[in-house]
């Protein structure tokens, strides 16, 4: 079973055509538009496919989750993602909201009330629903779209989601986060020289230092 949802919100998105790739150096886009993307035209949802050509589901790499910081001077939020047995980086812009809901579920901080993805969480447990992992699989028209699959009384159920929901849920939850091979392929940056692999140092050093609530908008 599959279900879709829209998307909304702005973030989940990669620059524009012909930016800088690399972590120091990529300007950020702003987006009024309620969806999931990078520059350019805004798109007015989020539906997202689910396989690839001729119903063949891509191929996938499992993803370590690195974290979120704030992108200087706009302040916009970027979720960074590595390969676990390689070199890329997957950045994602993301929204305000999901990169407190992402801070707060990878520091492991409880919050007097539920937040959204915390309700979430207690709403599979009432019912006996695991999540079984997250998928990031597809960049389409520079909007980043993914899939929580979801194990129910012995079925698989897909739900279509927003990349920074479904990391939001997976820090919650401890599942594993992948990536289609062919985001990966078109979305990745590679960190080959001292000079990117210092700008990785700080970006784990600002991490270790951000408190969630920055992230606060």
């Amino acid at each position: 079973m599959v279900v879709t949802g829209v998307g909304r919100g702005a973030g989940d998105r990669l620059p524009g055509p012909g930016t800088p790739r690399n972590m120091a150096s990529v300007p950020l886009v702003e987006s009024s538009e309620t969806c999931d993307r990078k520059g350019g035209e805004p798109q007015q949802n989020g539906w997202g496919p689910r396989s690839g050509p001729g119903g063949r589901r891509p191929s996938v790499i499992e993803l370590n989750l690195v974290g979120v910081r704030l992108e200087m001077p706009s302040q916009q939020p970027i979720v960074l993602l590595k390969e676990r047995d390689g070199e890329r980086f997957l950045p994602i812009w993301i929204g305000q909201p999901e990169a407190n809901a992402i801070a707060f579920g990878q520091q492991g901080i409880v919050t007097q009330r539920p937040m959204t993805h915390d309700l979430l969480k207690l709403l599979l447990d009432e019912f006996n629903v695991s999540v079984d992992r997250i998928v990031i699989t597809e960049l389409k028209e520079g909007t980043f779209y993914a899939t929580i699959r979801l194990l129910s009384n012995g079925t698989a159920h897909e739900i279509s989601s927003r990349p920074s929901d479904a990391i939001a849920l997976a820090v919650r939850v401890r599942v594993p986060i992948f990536a289609s091979e062919e985001v990966l392929d078109e979305a990745s940056i590679t960190v080959h020289d001292e000079e990117e692999e210092t700008e990785v140092e700080k970006f784990r050093e600002f991490l270790e230092s951000v408190n969630p609530e920055d992230f606060q908008g």
